[in-house]
């Protein structure tokens, strides 16, 4: 949801030194309702809290250094209200290494309270030569006299670290916590256990050892947003608590307004817990309008947190090796999903900005046997597996945004032969990453009463291939387009458009009510914006009523399912928005309008129409008189030997130097999908397999 900050703070904001926002519609601030203040003053008259709210002890708002570092502030929080449920009042520990017996936390580096930290770069004025002669303590620190310090946990790796405990900064983060968890009191146990029991296990950017021990003590350990970003995903499931669903629910725009607020706060004082919070709210909300600009800013702030360099050599403790390289591929295929949902450009360069070792085993705590046995709660292992793979598919999905659809790919004016070219290694690596799905990860392979990240997997994966076909059908538009090579292009691009439609029919209820990755609503539009695509670029009647068919089955299929699921809503709304102006376009209509030929250069070729070729095979079948168009793995091999071998055939006679193109993105062989290589073949076996009909 949208809020506002207005130009003129109220008293009780002013007072407090908190921003003053307002929710739409709504003439009394965020803070203002919360302390149940009637409505906002402006005349310098503070109005007085009702009796019984929230009443806040001072705090010491020097920043003087402290003698000692483990500072605990007393939080006298007083409820006389019988309808204010009460939060808990402890001591709150700042510095983790004075903590009495053992801790995970000892010696952590991104996720102390008192301080945070930034990295040292190698260009910085912290040279590596001129800190090997600073006297660092047992902790691998140098202290300076401000309250600064460096801390060394590498031969040529260290990092400045800021203290702010003790000042009005800190203690606007316990306000903002106890803000948080007020307003969703008492139920915060009850949130937190369905956050590790349904989304933790496909989503594992959180340490569940960490996360409790430092919950089991106290709220306020936490960064504000990381608290709440926890509860507002764990909201999405609150039917699956039984004790939970017969309460009332509280309130999440509040809440998500706190987030919001909070993370904002919190970018210039970067934790772990920074990264954490923003990935949570950008999996709650991830198309909202500032999605692209929040998702740009974790970038940011994990290189200044380091995260995305190799830790294995750091002198921290092994859990937050293992945090910060799954924190890190999140970022990644964040950055990656938001660039292509956006139409940016991605911000992480993989040659240049990143030197993170690939997830083992080890990286992930939990296992099997620490599964939660309850229904409805996440696989551990297929959710690992999951990440894994997203992980590889958004690393594939990278390279076709440069090679395709980056700014220098869309100044540079190629005609089909080029685009095939290009799409070739991306064709194969996309279908080696489908081959190489271990059993485990099939959509038949989810247990019963047990949710799984599965299907948003594959939906990703078929929204990179059409994603892929796009490219090549708009290539076909130029005037030398081969009436051969249009045939099989297409053909090809319909196979894709049918398995994707009717995996999204073929998902059960227990699989759409299972967790789903961020780029899910979108996978979904991309869908059908790629099936009125090839509707729009039909070449006859016939084949323009199978597509709008075909459409038309799909757009139903997602609206009897929206109220299921927010993604599902999101679709929905996007697709009718997008496809609204053709609602009065028939067929006939499609097939009548003089198409747009363009010639090599992508300029407009005047006076000249397209000839309209024979449709594809098959295409006047209806939808109804099809066997399931499903496509298993064989009957893909066959249907789609035309579209690899005549990309084959394109590379053999293509005047393009493979200098264009990075090395990775062009196979050491040209081999089919039955491991055959069409290279070795004469080109009369090549252009006969052109012929759809053979297949």
């Amino acid at each position: 949801m949208s809020s506002t900050k207005r130009a003129r703070p109220c008293g009780n904001c002013r007072r407090r030194k908190r921003r003053c926002i307002t929710e739409p519609g709504n003439s009394v601030c965020v803070l203002c309702q919360f302390y149940g203040i009637d409505g906002c003053s402006f005349d310098g008259q503070v109005p007085a809290e009702q009796p019984g709210k929230l009443a806040k002890p001072g705090v010491d708002t020097t920043t003087s250094p402290s003698s000692s570092m483990t500072v605990r502030h007393d939080q006298s929080v007083t409820v006389t209200n019988a309808d204010d449920p009460p939060i808990r009042n402890v001591s709150v520990i700042e510095d983790y290494d004075s903590l009495q017996g053992p801790s995970l936390l000892k010696m952590n580096l991104g996720l102390q309270q008192h301080q945070f930290s930034r990295l040292n770069g190698l260009s910085s004025s912290w040279d590596p030569l001129l800190l090997d002669y600073c006297q660092f303590n047992e902790r691998d620190e140098y202290i300076f006299p401000n309250r600064t310090s460096i801390r060394r946990v590498s031969g040529g790796i260290s990092f400045l670290l800021k203290k702010y405990s003790g000042t009005a900064i800190r203690a606007n983060e316990f306000d903002q916590l106890d803000q948080i968890e007020r307003v969703i009191a008492p139920h915060g146990p009850s949130l937190v256990n369905l956050y590790f029991r349904i989304v933790h296990p496909s989503f594992p950017i959180l340490d569940k050892k960490v996360y409790l021990e430092k919950y089991e003590r106290t709220h306020r350990e936490f960064s504000p947003a990381c608290l709440g970003g926890v509860y507002l995903l764990a909201l999405e499931w609150w039917n699956y608590d039984p004790v939970l669903s017969v309460q009332e629910k509280p309130n999440v725009a509040l809440l998500e307004t706190l987030v919001k607020s909070a993370l904002h706060d919190v970018m210039t004082r970067p934790k772990l817990s920074t990264l954490q919070g923003g990935l949570l709210l950008l999996q709650h909300r991830p198309f909202v309008d500032d999605a692209w600009s929040l998702s740009s800013q974790l970038v940011a702030v994990m290189q200044d947190l380091g995260v995305h360099l190799d830790c294995e050599s750091w002198r921290v403790p092994a859990w937050e090796k293992s945090l910060r390289r799954r924190l890190a591929w999140s970022i990644y295929m964040f950055d990656k999903w938001m660039a292509l949902i956006h139409g940016r450009s991605s911000h992480i360069l993989d040659e240049y900005d990143w030197a993170v070792e690939s997830l083992t085993d080890e990286d992930f705590p939990e296992t099997p046997d620490d599964e939660d046995q309850l229904e409805g709660s996440g696989e551990i292992e297929a959710g690992r597996l999951c990440f894994e793979r997203f992980i590889s598919l958004s690393q594939i999905v990278n390279k076709m945004l440069r090679a395709l659809y980056s700014a220098k790919a869309m100044k540079t004016s190629r005609n089909v032969k080029q685009v095939l070219h290009i799409a070739k290694p991306i064709q194969i690596k996309l279908r080696e990453w489908r081959r190489d799905l271990p059993e485990s990860l099939h959509m038949e392979s989810t247990k019963a009463r047990k949710k799984s990240s599965i299907g948003s997997l594959h939906l990703a994966y078929y929204a990179a291939e059409v994603i892929l076909h796009k490219a090549i059908i708009f290539s076909l538009s130029s005037i030398s387009c081969d009436p051969s090579v249009v045939d099989v292009c297409r053909g090809a691009a319909r196979e894709r458009a049918i398995a994707s439609v009717e995996f999204v029919k073929s998902l059960k209820p227990e699989q759409i009510q299972s967790f789903w990755h961020f780029p899910s609503g979108m996978s979904l539009v991309y869908i059908g914006i790629f099936t009125a695509m090839m509707y729009l670029t039909s070449r006859s009647i016939e084949e323009a009523v199978f597509y709008k068919t075909l459409l038309d089955d799909y757009r139903w299929t997602l609206r009897i399912s929206s109220r299921a699921v927010s993604f599902l809503d999101f679709a929905v709304q996007r697709l009718d928005t997008s496809l609204l102006h053709l609602e009065n376009i028939s067929p006939e209509d499609i097939v009548r309008k003089e198409p747009q030929l363009l010639d090599d250069e992508g300029f407009q070729v005047l006076g000249q129409s397209q000839p309209v070729w024979q449709a594809d095979v098959g295409i006047s079948q209806s939808l109804s008189q099809q066997e399931n168009p499903l496509l298993s793995a064989q009957t893909a091999t066959t249907e789609q030997q035309p579209f690899l071998a005549i990309l084959d055939a394109i590379e053999l006679n293509s005047p393009i130097s493979n200098q264009e193109f990075s090395e990775e993105m062009v196979p050491s062989r040209s081999l089919d999908f039955f491991g055959r290589d069409w290279n070795e073949t004469g080109s009369a076996d090549i252009f006969q397999a052109l012929d759809m009909s053979s297949s």
